[in-house]
């Protein structure tokens, strides 16, 4: 029996090293990752630089070069934790430390059950939390987003979600009627047009993109779907909170 025992104490030995080892290679690719983007800034500036030349948006470099920045440090924090963890299991398990397998299982247990609260809250609290969300991405919108040819970041991020999710606004169009910033009116082969609903919620956008380093524009043939929306040219009546939760319960 106790061969038994010691033959299982084994294989879960070789198992827990194994997985952390795993984990660690995850854990330190996420670390150089983002020491590449912190500490190799040149090489990764020159790449923003050359994108945002190409699609004429070079105003946005200093706004994209602070959100990779900060995206680095948040890789090389959870690079180090990972790594740091999955050593603490390879150390444990290898050499028997009972200290180190002990730190090491209350770290795992601590976020098992983070994760289990995390679930039972989400579910029992989610007309309370849906709705918050709700709110601070309207209040976004409102207060933040500038249209189609918006220049900052915001803008660009929430024109790209339109794209990206086949969407527009949270619940539908109407949210983005009460952003000021929205410019409705353009003038297009010497005609003044207003729009109904965004260019970016149109479902023609990924193969006509607006032209934005003038302001205009190409023709109002190219406009029809954002100042006269319909369920065939546009995604108007697409809220981007329901697609996004669409997509998260695949």
């Amino acid at each position: 029996m106790g061969r038994e025992i010691g033959a299982c104490g084994r294989l879960g030995q070789v198992v827990l090293v194994i997985v952390n080892i795993i984990f660690g290679l995850l854990g330190l690719a996420i670390l150089v990752s983002g020491a590449l983007l912190k500490f190799k800034e040149n090489l990764v500036n020159g790449y923003v630089s050359d994108f945002l030349r190409q699609i004429q948006l070079q105003h946005l470099e200093t706004d994209l070069v602070s959100v990779i920045s900060t995206v680095a440090i948040i890789c090389i924090c959870v690079g180090v934790f990972v790594f740091l963890l999955s050593m603490f299991g390879c150390c444990g398990a290898c050499c028997q430390q009972k200290i180190l397998l002990t730190s090491y299982s209350i770290v795992v247990l601590i976020i098992l059950g983070a994760q289990i609260a995390a679930v039972v809250l989400t579910f029992q609290y989610k007309d309370e939390w849906q709705g918050s969300v709700k709110s601070e991405m309207k209040t976004v919108i409102k207060d933040k987003y500038n249209g189609d040819n918006g220049t900052d970041i915001i803008s660009m991020g929430i024109n790209a979600a339109f794209m990206e999710f086949d969407c527009c606004g949270v619940d539908n169009y109407k949210d983005v009627e009460l952003a000021p910033g929205w410019i409705r009116t353009y003038t297009i082969d010497n005609k003044q047009v207003t729009f109904k609903a965004p260019y970016f919620c149109c479902k023609n956008v990924g193969t006509e993109t607006p032209v934005v380093d003038s302001g205009l524009f190409k023709s109002v043939n190219q406009t029809e779907c954002a100042t006269d929306p319909t369920p065939e040219n546009s995604n108007f009546k697409m809220g981007c909170f329901n697609a996004l939760e669409d997509i998260v319960m695949r």
